[in-house]
């Protein structure tokens, strides 16, 4: 798949991805002029199809990761508007890239306080224990307050940006 969309500067940022899941390979570029755009798709689509769609360093991080991820992730996202949201997911990379770019439309910010390897067991206990602070009417949002505030300042943060992994 590819796509492209002009930027504010007036430049033209090039999207192309292929596969899906842990095998999907995504590339991008910005190129000055609409002209551009045509050719630097059929580069990046011979680039992406060839597997190049992942950076070493990219390709390193997700590897190493590999031996904690037989299980799954607890993850702790936070929220500009004072909330978390306690999670599980296989795949904490593609799961923060998806509330990323939902966020991004919606006008909102979040980003990774935490994640714990683990299973869907560990994320019923977790929202068990901070059930004082569920959002009214939510399953997973959580007020950032309290108890739950002072467990996710005590844990190792996964960067000290928030960032995960690709």
């Amino acid at each position: 798949m590819a796509w492209y969309k002009q930027l504010e500067d007036g430049r033209y940022r090039v999207f192309v991805s292929s596969g899906s899941g842990q095998s999907k390979a995504r590339m991008n570029r910005t190129v000055s002029t609409l002209d551009e755009v045509e050719p630097t798709i059929k580069e990046l689509e011979v680039r992406v199809g060839a597997g190049q769609g992942r950076s070493k360093a990219a390709q390193k991080r997700r590897s190493s990761l590999k031996h904690l991820d037989d299980d799954g992730w607890v993850y702790f996202l936070r929220t500009r508007e004072g909330m978390v949201k306690i999670g599980f997911t296989k795949d904490i990379a593609q799961r923060l890239y998806s509330f990323k770019r939902a966020a991004a439309h919606t006008g909102g910010s979040v980003w990774l306080a935490a994640v714990l390897a683990g299973k869907p067991a560990d994320e019923r206990l977790m929202h068990i224990r901070f059930a004082p602070y569920r959002v009214e009417g939510e399953k997973e949002l959580f007020h950032d307050a309290g108890a739950l505030k002072i467990y996710l300042n005590g844990l190792l943060h996964w960067r000290p940006n928030g960032t995960c992994p690709d």
